[in-house]
């Protein structure tokens, strides 16, 4: 069975790489749809969010938020107090965030494999960055339909958490860690972030230049990549809601490899990330029922291409050559050490 399924993917591989050469005039621009993306979008938008946030988890301060959102996260969701930074600031930051601060708790010993594979089920969310600035401001012009998504997703995600809380659950007990110092802090930071946002570009060029050749209906576009099926498609804010808080199975694949090192298994990351979208879907339906208008908003927008900064180029690549300088940093670091 095994040599039967190798068989399959290598066929269906193989047949893949001949389209990409195929079809190669709309694979490339499909693939430059994808680097303007993140260009425009991606990297000016998250790259600093997810940054700083990680700072803020990694640094002191994550005691802080500990101390103020800690026993009420241990009370209502029976998870450890050290968390209460990687939800707070994952759900605000939005999609890759709350995976890469799970990934730095787990790291740093703070958190064993079952309470990051809890964490993974709810800890998961468009952001504020994605929800509020790009779909809310950029795209539908209306900042009120952001908030309203982004409360939206958030619900979804805190009553998953509020489902699966566990009595066995361990709770921390540990007093003021130890934390590295802020320099350390911003680096291992910069560090993650740089290899996260890479494999999330890498794998929105691949969609966009395989969905260029495929042609898949608009709107089941946001199914597999969220960024362009929803920035480039109307549709019903409940669609929105639901398409948001699932995240696309592009989104899915960027985060294998953190969820993998965690010991999270990517089925079960899918199948919560469903029940998700089918809770945000439900709430949105709900909101609509009490503010009809908006839901009229989101009907009779037409399809836009966000367009969120200007010299972007070279944000771009004042962002990158500032990232490459601290990895540069880390690896004399480690020469030295050694």
């Amino acid at each position: 069975m095994k040599k039967i399924n190798d068989t399959v993917i290598t066929f269906v591989l193989s047949c893949f790489v001949f389209a990409l050469i195929f079809f190669s005039d709309k694979a490339k621009q499909g693939a430059r749809d994808g680097i303007a993306l993140c260009e425009n979008i991606i990297i000016p938008s998250l790259l600093p969010v997810i940054i700083i946030c990680s700072v803020l988890t990694r640094y002191r301060s994550a005691y802080v938020f500990e101390k103020l959102f800690g026993s009420f996260f241990e009370r209502l969701f029976l998870i450890p107090a050290a968390c209460a930074g990687a939800v707070v600031l994952g759900l605000v930051g939005g999609y890759p965030t709350g995976a890469v601060l799970c990934k730095g708790l787990y790291d740093d010993g703070r958190i064993d494999k079952e309470c990051a594979k809890r964490l993974m089920r709810f800890n998961f969310s468009g952001g504020a960055a994605f929800l509020i600035s790009v779909l809310g401001g950029a795209v539908y012009k209306n900042k009120a339909l952001g908030v309203s998504l982004f409360c939206i997703n958030t619900l979804s995600s805190l009553i998953i958490a509020l489902i699966t809380r566990k009595k066995t659950t361990p709770i921390s007990k540990k007093g003021k860690a130890d934390y590295p110092c802020l320099s350390d802090s911003l680096i291992l930071s910069a560090d993650s972030a740089v290899k996260s946002l890479a494999l999330m570009c890498v794998f929105i060029i691949l969609f966009s230049a395989t969905s260029e050749i495929i042609c898949p209906p608009r709107f089941l576009l946001a199914f597999f990549e969220i960024t362009n099926g929803v920035c480039n498609t109307k549709m019903p804010l409940p669609f929105i809601a639901f398409f948001t808080a699932f995240g696309g199975v592009c989104i899915h694949l960027q985060l294998s490899g953190i969820l993998r090192d965690m010991g999270v298994s990517l089925f079960d990351f899918f199948i919560f990330r469903l029940a998700g979208a089918v809770i945000s879907f439900i709430l949105s339906k709900l909101f609509v029922l009490i503010f009809p208008e908006v839901g009229l908003v989101s009907l009779n927008l037409t399809s836009a291409k966000p367009v969120l900064f200007n010299n972007s180029v070279s944000l771009s690549l004042v962002t990158v050559i500032g990232c490459a300088v601290i990895i540069f940093d880390i690896e004399n670091r480690k020469l030295k050490s050694a």
